[in-house]
């Protein structure tokens, strides 16, 4: 069982998610939030075999209980574990997202849970307790389900890819950062919209798994939208890409079990891949809309700089 060990330690027990211990509470809320996660109500989710999920909310300031909202999902990386309540808002990329422009157009919910200590966002029994936690919000919130979101970095971002394996039909867009699918040779097909992000130079998780999942779900006729930094390692182009303009519109055009009337902005390595069976060999014309074939290891054209890394735009069609 998930932190049941902790738990003990604690002297407490917890009793179905309508209970928990005074002292478990104050253990897993007493830490200082960081000054970025002020706006995010502490939550908690517990089941009853004593397994729990910190997590911390975000609402729209205009919330409105008649009116549904989309939510979106942050899943930490890997330093971020605990019991806290906290730590899962320390990285901050995220709430780019959620600034006062983009929620002023976009209002909507964003739940940061942490991970238990021991465990990964590719857990069966934390993926479960991450969906357990979202019905819970969903039974105090009026959340729209055909407009529920998921991302997450490093561990988070392999997290994003398994999770859309596992429970498909279930979100409408994901955008992993820094990870890769389970099996990158053999990605999941029934996916939904997805935006992946990676750097070439990462040297804590390997480009090759991303690049080839998203060559094979492209070779498998899906659109797979790519971005690919030619510099930023693992975190640094965080900050960059979830501030990334066009991406908060496309990902809240998406909508479950509906084709998106927004076309997506299309970012692209602007360097040569290692091997050039990795470099989409379709392009769209940038204003025409019309397919054309091109494009191979170390072709650039139309790049420009985003915070210090060269890429380039196009439109896909499709």
């Amino acid at each position: 069982m998930i932190m049941s060990h902790w738990i003990k330690e604690a002297g407490m027990r917890c009793a179905g998610s309508a209970l928990l211990g005074a002292g478990l509470l104050a253990l897993l809320l007493a830490a200082g939030p960081p000054a970025a996660a002020q706006p995010f109500a502490p939550r908690f989710y517990c089941d009853t075999h004593g397994d729990v999920l910190p997590y911390r909310v975000y609402v729209p300031p205009s919330y409105s209980a008649g009116n549904k909202y989309p939510l979106i999902i942050y899943l930490h990386d890997a330093s971020k574990n605990g019991y806290d309540n906290s730590r899962q808002l320390e990285n901050t990329a995220p709430l780019a997202l959620i600034t006062p422009a983009n929620v002023a157009k976009y209002p909507t919910f964003m739940v940061a849970p942490q991970c238990p200590v021991g465990e990964s966002w590719n857990t069966p029994s934390v993926q479960q307790l991450v969906m357990a936690m979202l019905a819970q919000i969903e039974t105090e919130f009026n959340i729209d389900s055909n407009r529920l979101y998921l991302t997450g970095g490093s561990m988070g971002g392999f997290g994003t890819w398994s999770m859309i394996q596992h429970y498909p039909n279930t979100f409408a867009a994901a955008f992993p950062m820094s990870g890769a699918a389970e099996d990158a040779s053999n990605p999941p097909q029934n996916i939904p919209p997805l935006w992946v992000f990676h750097s070439a130079d990462d040297t804590t998780v390997s480009v090759a798994g991303d690049r080839t999942a998203v060559y094979n779900l492209r070779n498998d006729g899906l659109p797979v939208i790519y971005t690919e930094y030619v510099s930023g390692d693992h975190y640094v182009y965080w900050p960059t890409a979830y501030a990334l303009p066009g991406l908060l519109d496309w990902i809240m055009a998406q909508r479950l079990a509906e084709p998106s009337a927004v076309p997506p902005l299309v970012t692209r390595l602007a360097g040569s891949f290692a091997n050039p069976h990795h470099v989409d060999e379709y392009f769209a014309e940038r204003h025409g809309g019309r397919r054309r074939h091109g494009g191979h290891a170390g072709h650039l054209d139309q790049h420009h700089r985003i915070g210090g890394s060269c890429h380039r735009d196009e439109r896909l069609v499709g």
